[in-house]
């Protein structure tokens, strides 16, 4: 019996067409009444085509605010990693491919409202995940070392403490990937998101985006709480 990320690995192994390589997240055994905690990923799919690795997520919900930021960087950082055993044990030439998110229901609760409206008055930058350098599970899907050491749960009381942990990191040689971004103003004093290289090196990283224009036409947010719509 295979894992799901082992399935999938030894499909593209195999044959480097293959339409298989497919790990599913959301199971049968996870349909009971009274589940308020139902997975929200389907499955996800790998294809390698044009000596590239593609990856394409199928969601049946998924919320903006908190759950798709997270959800990106988590299967962004798998497609790094299987990428990494491809190219250790079959194609050593494989290079990253593109990244696809597919939701059925693309929600913002009530909640968040206020906080997204906020975030419109901002200007964005694209900006790419860090290069995953170290594996953090083998080719069975089981956690390395590496990620055991990386105290997932750990909780830092201040930046001080974080900025500490990732040095922690780097000296043990454990690179893994941190999107660090900052709230700042532009040289016109609009307030922008910068990406920046870490914690403690604040200079540098790629330049704003042009500033959100202002007025702006927004488009009507649905509850996803609310049975009505």
């Amino acid at each position: 019996m295979y894992t799901e990320y082992t399935w999938a690995l030894k499909s593209l192994q195999e044959d480097m067409n293959s339409r298989q390589a497919v790990m599913h997240f959301n199971k049968p055994s996870h349909q009971w009444d009274g589940n308020k905690d139902f997975v929200c990923t389907m499955y996800a799919s790998f294809l390698i085509r044009n000596n590239k690795l593609r990856m394409s997520v199928k969601m049946r919900s998924n919320d903006v605010m908190l759950g798709m930021p997270t959800d990106i960087a988590f299967f962004t950082t798998l497609q790094q990693q299987m990428l990494n055993h491809l190219r250790k044990t079959s194609y050593p030439d494989l290079e990253i491919g593109t990244y696809s998110h597919v939701v059925d229901s693309m929600h913002i609760y009530k909640r968040d409202f206020e906080k997204a409206l906020d975030m419109l008055h901002y200007s964005f930058e694209n900006v790419q995940m860090p290069v995953l350098d170290n594996d953090l599970i083998d080719t069975n899907g089981l956690p390395t070392d590496v990620l055991k050491k990386l105290e997932l749960l750990h909780e830092f009381n201040d930046l001080e403490e974080y900025t500490e942990f990732l040095e922690w990191q780097r000296g043990a040689g454990i690179r893994c990937p941190v999107l660090y971004v900052q709230n700042t103003y532009d040289a016109q004093g609009n307030r922008v998101y910068k990406v920046r290289p870490s914690v403690t090196e604040l200079e540098g990283g790629l330049p704003p985006t042009t500033t959100v224009p202002l007025p702006l036409k927004f488009t009507p947010l649905v509850d996803a709480t609310e049975t009505s719509y």
